[in-house]
């Protein structure tokens, strides 16, 4: 069973990419890291 956060619809709309915490999904990275770091 997945778990949701209530920002879950939202780090959707935004283009995260999701990663499974312990049955969690939880944003993991929004763009490249490259981008992210800069």
């Amino acid at each position: 069973m997945k778990l949701l956060t209530p920002f879950y619809g939202k780090h959707l709309e935004y283009g995260a990419k999701l990663v499974d915490v312990r049955g969690w999904q939880l944003a993991s990275v929004y763009t490249s890291v490259e981008e992210e770091y800069r």
